[in-house]
Formats: structure tokens, C-alpha cells, sequence
């Protein structure tokens, strides 16, 4: 609030400034007024004009400054206010760049997540494909206990026939009935035995059934680890085998290849000797001593030719000291152009610098 009430005085200080102007101008004309029944002397007419002028340039002066402070107010402001715009555009491209940042993880989390589902819906086929298996095998098993419980049921009713028919026969004949009645407790007592010795065979065929496929299962999982093993064996001597025979391969094709650039450059030079000396020889032969020159001179000559051997330019780099001789060499030079070609042409080379060393 006190802030707004500085700025509305500082806005209204000009204008106030400008009214007290205008006042102070009245004021000096009425006192240069002669009113009548009023004199006033020259010297204080003169000295109210004067203090008017120099109120007035003052006030023109504290004018400018007032609009230069302005001025120099307003583009403060416009640079606070460009300053903040920025500042408010970075802000806003932060807080894009932070969502797509987070749009992105929350797609990547929603992609493991995906993932995560898959992995489990695939767990839980293989548990129901595993529990379905199991189930068939309880169904078998039961199936099997089933038809054993129907025979020893069916055996049960044929012997509680025979023993109704042994009653009857026992109620016929007293004496036949005692005996047969400890027949019939001789044949119960053996049923007993019979049914408690099959019972007997029976737990005792599920417990060896039981331990057999705890065996078998012992076997192909001790079967499965050592046939992984000889893989895996199999598999690392497969690799090695193959890097060393891929690094006795690299050997091979680097010494081979080595052998190769040898007799490349050995044959590159051998050629290219053999052309500089055909390219000295046919020089040689187009040279003429000049006369006064002593033997023992030589020089290194430059030659620039064409593809064809024509001699283009012939310059002498390391001179011999005898300005003559490096002449006579230059003209053989050019007399002997073109100059010979080389048997393989990528010994050729248009720039040319050899040594002119004449035996004669």
C-alpha cells in the first residue's frame, strides 16, 4: 500500500510541479499589475520578474530530471517485467520437461508392471498344468483302488454266500454243522489273515511304488544335471577349440598377409629402382659434358612429366656448385624427354627426384 501510494506521487509530481509553475506565474503578473490607489517602485517590479525567471528555469530543470527519473523508472520496469517473462517461460519449460520425465516413468513402470502380469499369468498356466497332471494321477490311483475295493467286495459277497449255504447245510445236519461251523471259523480266521496279509501287500506295494518313483525321479534329476553338465562341457570345449582355431586362423592370415606386403614392397622397389635408373641412363646418355667442367660432379634433379613421359618442368634442388654442369643436366633432361615409362604403373609418379651422378 505505501508503495503504491510513493508510486501515485511520483506519478503526480510533475503535474503538481507544473500547477505551482503556473501559480507562480499568476502571482508575478498580478504583482506587475498597477492596481489602482497602489504604487510600487521599479526595483521591486524588476526583482519579482527576476525571482519568477529563475523559479521558472529551476522548475523546468527539476522537470527534466522528474521525466529522465521517469523514463529511466519505466525501462527499469520493462526489463523487470522482460526479466520475469523469462523467467516465467524457463519455469514453464521446467515444469514440461518434469512431466514428460514423469509420463515417462510412469510408463516405464506400467510396462514392467505389464510385464510382470504376463510373467505371472505364464507361472500360473504352468501351476494349473501341473495340478492338472497331479490330478490325473490321484484319478488314476483312485481308479485303481476303486477296481481293488470292487473285487475284494465282490470276493466278500461270494464268501457271505458260501457262508449262508454252510448255515444251511449246518441246520440240516447238527453234527456236520458243528464241524462245518469250525470250518467256518477256520475260514474266517483265515479270511482275516488273507484280508489283513492283503492289506498288508497292498501298503506295502504303495510304499515300494512311492519309493520306486522317488527313485526314478532321483535318477532323472541326478540324469538331467549330468547330461547339462556334458553340455555344458561339450560346449566349452567347443569354444575353445574354436578360439583357438580362429586365433591360429588371425595368425596365419596376419603372417600371410605380412608375407605379402613384404614381397609387395620389395617388388615396389625393385621396379621403381629399376625406373629411376632407366629414367638416369636415358639422361645420361642425352648428356654432354661441358667444356671446363671437372668429373666428380652431381647433382639432385626434380622433374615434373606428364602421364606420357613428356617433361613438363625440371628443377635442380641439391646443385652441384658448377652452374654449368646443373645447365648441361637440365638440358640433357629435356633432351631425353619423353622420359621411359615404368613396367608397373603404380610406380609412375608425375614428380620425379633423382640422383644425376655421371661416371664419365
Amino acid at each position: 500500500m505505501r508503495r503504491t501510494v510513493r508510486e501515485l506521487l511520483d506519478q503526480a509530481g510533475p503535474y503538481v510541479l507544473a500547477i505551482l509553475v503556473h501559480a507562480a506565474a499568476a502571482g508575478v503578473l498580478v504583482l506587475s499589475v498597477q492596481w489602482p490607489g497602489v504604487k510600487r517602485s521599479p526595483i521591486e517590479i524588476a526583482d519579482a520578474v527576476q525571482a519568477t525567471v529563475v523559479d521558472e528555469k529551476r522548475v523546468q530543470k527539476e522537470l527534466e530530471r522528474i521525466r529522465d527519473h521517469e523514463t529511466a523508472k519505466r525501462r527499469e520496469e520493462e526489463e523487470r517485467a522482460e526479466v520475469a517473462r523469462e523467467q516465467r517461460e524457463h519455469e514453464e519449460r521446467l515444469r514440461e520437461e518434469a512431466e514428460a520425465a514423469r509420463l515417462a516413468e510412469e510408463e516405464l513402470r506400467q510396462k514392467a508392471e505389464r510385464e510382470r502380469l504376463a510373467e505371472e499369468e505364464r507361472r500360473k498356466e504352468a501351476e494349473t498344468d501341473r495340478l492338472a497332471e497331479e490330478r490325473r494321477r490321484v484319478e488314476a490311483k483312485a481308479a485303481r483302488l476303486a477296481e481293488e475295493e470292487l473285487r475284494q467286495k465282490a470276493e466278500r459277497e461270494r464268501l457271505a454266500e458260501e457262508e449262508r449255504r454252510k448255515e444251511v447245510e449246518m441246520a440240516r445236519l447238527t453234527e456236520e454243522k458243528r464241524r462245518e461251523k469250525a470250518e467256518a471259523e477256520r475260514v474266517a480266521e483265515e479270511r482275516r489273515r488273507v484280508e489283513a496279509a492283503a492289506a498288508a501287500r497292498q501298503a506295502e506295494e504303495r510304499r515300494r511304488r512311492e519309493v520306486e518313483n522317488a527313485r526314478r525321479r532321483q535318477e532323472l534329476a541326478l540324469a538331467r544335471r549330468k547330461a547339462e553338465e556334458e553340455r555344458r562341457a561339450k560346449q566349452a570345449e567347443a569354444d575353445r577349440r574354436k578360439r583357438e582355431e580362429e586365433r591360429a586362423r588371425r595368425e596365419l592370415m596376419a603372417r600371410e598377409q605380412q608375407r605379402l606386403e613384404q614381397e609387395r614392397k620389395a617388388i615396389f622397389a625393385k621396379a621403381l629402382e629399376e625406373y629411376i635408373g632407366a629414367i638416369q641412363s636415358s639422361v645420361a646418355r642425352n648428356w654432354r659434358r661441358p667444356t671446363g667442367v671437372p668429373p666428380g660432379l652431381k647433382c639432385t634433379v626434380n622433374v615434373v612429366q606428364a602421364t606420357n613421359g613428356k617433361v613438363l618442368r625440371v628443377e635442380i634442388t641439391q646443385s652441384s656448385g658448377n652452374v654449368a654442369f646443373d645447365r648441361s643436366v637440365e638440358q640433357a633432361v629435356l633432351a631425353a624427354s619423353p622420359l621411359p615409362l615404368p613396367r608397373h604403373k603404380t610406380v609412375f609418379d608425375r614428380e620425379i627426384i633423382f640422383l644425376f651422378n655421371p661416371r664419365s
